[in-house]
């Protein structure tokens, strides 16, 4: 989840593009970015999801309709296909870790823990806090935020694991 980008642009700069598809190089899942305070594209890059910035959620500016509104990104992960065992020492990792602690990652290696086999479905929950209120964007907002996203385009280049809610 980046911070980063140039303030009031409607498209990512080529310096994000090229950092957010570096994420996914290296292993990321998803990348969701903010900082611009517009919403901007989204795209399925090798099959993930990477949404550049998704606008000003909960945000004093009010100048413009472009900085009251915003794309929250929905994310259901879903590990049901993770093996039993796998999960259960996993998630009492968590637990034993839910502070800072130094040796969690020393943790895993010792349990020889492999990442989970997470499904992700995404959809976008379009809000607008005009009036510095945040309520659920109008069926017209939410038609434009999803156009600026691009997403319908962004949904089907999505590969398993990925999906659309």
């Amino acid at each position: 989840m980046p911070h980063m980008g140039a303030e009031y642009q409607s498209s990512p700069d080529e310096l994000r593009q090229t950092t957010y598809r570096s994420m996914i190089d290296n292993g990321a899942d998803m990348v969701i970015g903010d900082h611009p305070h517009w919403v901007q594209s989204t795209e399925a890059y090798k099959g993930k999801l990477i949404a550049y910035s998704m606008g000003n959620f909960i945000f004093d500016q009010q100048f413009n309709s472009e900085v009251t509104r915003s794309g929250a990104i929905k994310v259901v992960m879903n590990a049901a296909s993770a093996d039993s065992d796998s999960l259960a020492a996993w998630l009492a990792i968590g637990e034993t870790c839910k502070s800072y602690q130094d040796d969690c990652l020393d943790k895993v290696t010792r349990q020889e823990l492999t990442e989970l086999p997470f499904a992700y479905e995404f959809s976008v929950v379009g809000t607008n806090n005009a009036d510095r209120i945040t309520k659920p964007a109008t069926p017209d907002q939410q038609g434009a935020i999803l156009e600026r996203m691009n997403w319908t385009t962004t949904i089907n280049g999505l590969t398993p694991p990925q999906s659309g809610l």
